[in-house]
């Protein structure tokens, strides 16, 4: 791994902070802070993790795919924005590197996370009546 030991979790932790960051940057002003912002962290993030692919594509596809459900919320499917497929289909992004070596298992459970985290954190914000906040909404969410 690039960054062995505890450093290496630490890494992950802010990569996270900042991938949020991005996120809510791109609901809030430009969709370009998510769009472009959050893949770049994410490759950041398995570069790290010693997914240094030699194969490009996989990391363009990812990319492309990523910045795909990034900008999908399934409104014409469901009729309203659904943040469990929403955050389901970001995780499934990675499917490239599926080709390549990464585990399905780690996929499908990445993507479950987070779908099930975004639907959830989205589905008791408004539940709870507080007043509507995109801050609490996505920096909870990614």
């Amino acid at each position: 791994m690039v960054c062995e030991g505890r450093y290496e979790t630490e890494m992950i932790w802010l990569l996270s902070i900042i991938s949020g960051i991005l996120y809510r940057f791109g609901g809030w002003k430009q969709t370009l802070w998510r769009d472009i912002g959050v893949p770049i962290v994410a490759l950041v993030a398995l570069w790290l993790l010693d997914y240094r692919s030699s194969y490009w594509m996989a990391h363009l596809c990812f990319f492309g795919l990523m910045w795909g459900a990034l900008s999908t919320y399934w409104d014409r499917l469901f009729k309203k924005d659904n943040f469990f497929i929403h955050g389901f289909m970001i995780g499934i992004a990675l499917l490239p590197f599926c080709f390549f070596g990464m585990s399905l298992w780690l996929l499908l459970t990445r993507a479950m996370v987070l779908g099930l985290g975004m639907g959830l954190v989205n589905k008791y914000v408004n539940k709870w009546a507080l007043s509507h906040s995109d801050i609490i909404e996505e920096f909870l969410g990614e």
